[in-house]
């Protein structure tokens, strides 16, 4: 099973996630006995299905990770594995295996906006994950500095700055982005800080003032 990650270091396979799929079928075994039934399809029974929709709705009610629109099941896959018991069996193992994993990553990696499995054709399974991801544009910071010719200029490139700050350090603490892009704000504002004191008595050409607001859109 291989899993890739939109950004950072790859999620590995849930650890135990197999065992959890055993567990939740032996579990659920146990209760339909209890009740004197007989467990869901995928649980352990050699459950049948007369079509691709009926396996599908199946599965949709089974499993979340499908339920919620997060798997990609090939239709090949599917209509193989109405008449072969040991691939069916397989994918409802997969797809308890997948639901285990992707509640072990929702819970545990900051910054994960959503996880999906693909199955292919022959069955392979593929665990992808998507995160979001905070940046610091420090070159249009830096030409919005240059382009300032009043303190008034630099004003409105604290208060964009400070907003930045806030992105950032929102991004560090939920793992969107490291240090280094808070520090590179911070020495941003340094920069402004230092042009503001050159500028606290300037006044800026109209021109100048066409050029600044120009820069604070590209």
């Amino acid at each position: 099973m291989e899993v890739k990650s939109a950004y950072a270091a790859p999620i590995l396979y849930a650890a135990g996630a197999e065992a959890e799929a055993r567990s939740r079928r032996a579990g659920t075994k146990e209760e339909a006995d209890r009740k004197g039934g007989k467990e869901a399809p995928g649980d352990g029974v050699q459950a049948s299905f007369k079509s691709v929709n009926e396996l599908t709705n199946y599965l949709r009610g089974a499993y979340d990770i499908v339920g919620k629109g997060q798997a990609a099941i090939s239709g090949r896959h599917l209509r193989d594995c109405l008449t072969d018991e040991d691939k069916r069996q397989t994918l409802f193992e997969n797809l308890a295996a997948a639901d285990a994993a992707a509640k072990d990553a929702m819970k545990n990696r900051k910054g994960l906006q959503s996880f999906r499995v693909i199955i292919d054709e022959e069955g392979e399974v593929t665990m992808e994950s998507v995160g979001r991801k905070v940046g610091f544009n420090a070159a249009k910071r830096a030409r919005q500095i240059a382009a300032a010719k009043s303190a008034g200029d630099i004003r409105t490139v604290m208060g964009l700055l400070s907003v930045d700050l806030s992105q950032c350090e929102d991004g560090l603490r939920d793992g969107a982005c490291d240090e280094a892009e808070v520090e590179k704000v911070k020495a941003m504002i340094r920069e402004a800080e230092r042009r503001m004191a050159e500028l606290s008595d300037a006044e800026a050409t109209p021109g100048e003032e066409v050029a600044f607001s120009v820069s604070l859109l590209i």
